[in-house]
């Protein structure tokens, strides 16, 4: 199994439990600006080894979710700001660039502590 990304989280925002309702979550490493705290899991320690694609895994708490499609910018904005969004909707009918969309699930409870990684099987 290749490692592409890991990161710590740190935070949870006050919002992110209303955005979790459309089955999205917003992630940003905890250097991005704090006015963007209060929307996004904040993460630390995140380095993209190698570009995350479709095929590729979703791995939290040991549980997988496969990739199925990955915005044209979402790696660059992985790179520059630790951010992009995970869809958890498995709709790919209308894809966002900085998105990132896993296979139809329920978003895993999130809590600062746990490690998360994309990976290659």
């Amino acid at each position: 199994m290749q490692n592409l990304y890991e990161a710590t989280i740190t935070e949870i925002g006050t919002d992110v439990p209303f955005i979790i309702e459309e089955n999205v979550v917003i992630f940003f490493d905890e250097k991005a600006p704090k006015e963007l705290h209060d929307v996004a899991v904040v993460h630390k320690n995140g380095a993209l080894l190698s570009d995350i694609a479709a095929g590729d895994t979703f791995l939290y708490n040991e549980t997988r979710y496969r990739v199925i499609f990955v915005g044209d910018t979402a790696n660059a904005t992985i790179r520059d700001l630790g951010h992009y969004t995970l869809n958890f909707t498995g709709d790919t009918s209308e894809t966002l660039p900085g998105s990132i969309y896993v296979e139809k699930a329920d978003v895993p409870e999130l809590k600062a502590g746990t490690v998360f990684r994309f990976v290659r099987e």
